[in-house]
Parts: C-alpha cells; structure tokens; sequence
C-alpha cells in the first residue's frame, strides 16, 4: 500500500461535484499535473494513493466501498486514509442535497489532467455511503 499524500499535494487536487437524475450524485478528483512529464509520476502515484485510500477500483462499475463521505456541519470531505488529514471539497448548491437525498454519492479518482478521462483505465470508481460524524481521528477536514 503506498502512504497517503498529506496535505501540500491535497492543494493541488481539483473537484468536480455533479449529480444526474439516473445516477445520483458524484465527486471526482483530478490533478492537473498529470500531464507535466517531470510531475506526472508524482501526481499519478499520490492520486493512485487516494484511490487505494478510498476503496476505489479502474472502470465504471461504481462498486459499493464500505468506505463513507462525510457531511459534518456542511464541511464535505472523503477518508482517503491518512492518518490526521482528510480530503474536502465545496461542491455547488444542488449536490449536498442529491447525495444526502441518495444517501450516497459515486466518488472517482481520475489519472488524466481532466475528471472525465476518454479510457476506462485511467479513472477509479466507487460508491460512498453519506456519514454525518466525522471519525475521531481526524484533527480537522482538509
């Protein structure tokens, strides 16, 4: 397993929070360095880290992770599996309630410089169920 990336590479790392009628709600993470050759190694690694982190596997499958994204007072953020940090994001005004609605969002990690990659190996997917507590560990949503 490699070690999830702390917070400096969670800086670099873009969002894309949608919600469609048939699916439900979805989050994808992106970084757009995944197309510098001297960073791509580095960003490819650290979002393959989170993927892993979060139970994601390659493909559109959606499979159900047993892993949780979190809406603690209007802070949303997934446990990517660091031991202090965790991964949040703004998402617009209508994707809080289709996730709480669903009970569950659809979360992906892409490995391209954009969230909606053209080839199925080059993004994770998954299915999060809704948690309303943040665990203990964490010191504060990132």
């Amino acid at each position: 397993m490699t070690s999830p990336p702390g917070p400096e590479f969670l800086a670099g790392i873009r969002v894309d929070a949608t919600w469609t009628r048939s699916r439900g709600a979805a989050v994808t993470f992106w970084h757009p360095h995944s197309h510098v050759p001297s960073e791509n190694e580095a960003a490819r690694i650290g979002m393959l880290a989170i993927a892993e982190g979060l139970g994601l596997r390659r493909g559109l499958d959606f499979p159900h992770t047993g892993r949780f994204i979190y809406d603690v007072a209007g802070t949303w953020a997934v446990d990517y599996g660091h031991p202090h940090d965790a991964l949040s994001f703004e998402p617009g005004p209508q994707w809080p309630w289709a996730v709480r609605a669903g009970g569950g969002a659809i979360v992906a990690v892409s490995l391209d410089d954009e969230p909606r990659p053209t080839r199925q190996d080059r993004i994770l997917t998954g299915w999060l169920a809704l948690r309303k507590q943040a665990p203990h560990e964490w010191r504060h949503p990132r």
